[in-house]
């Protein structure tokens, strides 16, 4: 991922780190214990990691997000029953859509971390003081 200077922030997943393309909520659908998120100065990017046998058919690794960071609208953290989320909206040709990192309770640390480092990533120009 060092290609024209884009530099890994940081990296964490699978294990306890669910997706879901919405909000968290009871009815919503996640993909669990398979997605490693790694984010960059440049992009924040879910890498799916299925089992080792899948490969055998083609199947090994799917991108499962890639978003810019320039085209990342909001960024917010969201406790939902035991779990904690980062909310990430971003815009994309003709609408807005959005993606939850949720990590399980021992894993509020990464998720932590990844709304900190988002947060500081995605800071409105002529903010500063």
């Amino acid at each position: 991922m060092n290609s024209g200077g884009e530099e890994e922030l940081y990296r964490f997943g699978p294990m306890g780190i669910s997706i879901a393309n919405a909000r968290p909520g009871l009815f919503v659908v996640t993909q669990q214990n398979n997605t490693e998120v790694i984010l960059t100065n440049r992009r924040l990017h879910g890498q799916r990691r299925l089992p080792s046998f899948t490969s055998l058919f083609g199947r090994g690794e799917k991108i499962a997000f890639d978003i810019p960071v320039s085209e990342i609208v909001s960024v917010e953290p969201v406790d939902f029953l035991a779990n904690r989320a980062v909310l990430v909206r971003y815009r994309t040709p003709g609408r807005e859509k959005e993606v939850s990192v949720i990590g399980a309770p021992l894993y509020h640390g990464q998720i932590d971390r990844l709304a900190e480092i988002l947060a500081t990533l995605t800071i409105p120009s002529g903010t500063g003081g």
